[in-house]
């Protein structure tokens, strides 16, 4: 047999793709695998990730329900389709399936995680704070406090949103600098921190919070183009809003790359329409 008739080679293929941000490719050869092996229920899992990455959520249901049909018992997979389903806006019904991941894997943090997000969707706080908290006693890691400081920053708990995005920082620390996962972390805690300081009425705290965020994401502009996005957020939220509009219109005039989720691309466009609007803008030359 050919080396290329077997699915492990694809699928190891589709992974070294997946890291060098080739979606598109890594797609592609894990459909090769499935054509080869289809009942590898984790191919098809890998698969429906990938779909989700590009924006392509009625594909990767398919693949998750496909994965799921194979082993019901695949927690992962459950647990990505509950992802998916709250990404179409489907918060209410996500939650069954992040149940069913917990039911077969309690010891797994995405899914509490994720559970936890569907429950802040829906403004039920406490019960998604009692989820995140779940997840961090799994594994504590930045992006968990992150998100556990945004639940309370939305709940008006200020002091205590400080508090946590104050340890996601000092736990930031400790990781490499050099990766663009762990700079967008830190840029971010920092803007949740500001917007914390801002809702206590704390200017300077807020604005030094604001800055640092934007030093992270400006030191690292040229090589991670995408974070224009990221620093249109920050500058609308610092009132700025003729740099946020800059930065909108850059990051939608470059477009998607493959590791950029179109997600984004539909949000820039909403956040640029509700700019105009706010801007004073006439509402049919913000939909133009």
């Amino acid at each position: 047999m050919c080396s290329s008739d077997l699915p492990s080679i694809w699928v190891e293929r589709a992974s070294i793709l997946l890291k060098l941000n080739k979606v598109n490719d890594a797609i592609e050869a894990f459909d090769r695998a499935i054509e080869l092996a289809p009942g590898m229920s984790e191919v098809w899992n890998a698969e429906g990730a990938a779909l989700l990455d590009l924006g392509k959520r009625d594909d990767a249901i398919l693949c998750f329900d496909r994965a799921i049909q194979i082993d019901p018992d695949y927690a992962e997979a459950w647990c990505n389709k509950g992802i998916t389903v709250l990404a179409l806006g489907n918060a209410e019904s996500s939650l069954g399936y992040f149940d069913r991941a917990i039911a077969i894997d309690s010891d797994e943090p995405c899914s509490w995680a994720s559970k936890g997000a569907a429950l802040y969707e829906m403004e039920r706080y406490e019960e998604a704070i009692s989820c995140v908290d779940q997840a961090l006693s799994i594994k504590k890691t930045p992006q968990l406090l992150n998100n556990k400081g945004f639940i309370l920053l939305s709940d008006d708990k200020l002091d205590k949103a400080i508090k946590v995005f104050d340890k996601a920082i000092k736990t930031l620390e400790r990781f490499p600098r050099r990766r663009r996962i762990e700079k967008q972390k830190r840029a971010d805690a920092y803007f949740r921190l500001a917007m914390a300081h801002k809702g206590k009425g704390d200017t300077a705290l807020a604005e030094r919070n604001f800055q640092k965020s934007i030093d992270i994401y400006d030191d690292t502009l040229e090589k991670e183009e995408d974070f224009r996005y990221y620093l249109a957020m920050v500058y609308e939220a610092k009132g700025d809003m003729s740099r946020a509009e800059k930065y909108l219109r850059e990051y939608i005039s470059l477009g998607p790359g493959d590791s950029d989720s179109y997600t984004h691309l539909t949000d820039a466009y909403n956040f640029l329409g509700y700019m105009l609007v706010e801007n004073g803008v006439k509402l049919e030359e913000a939909v133009e």
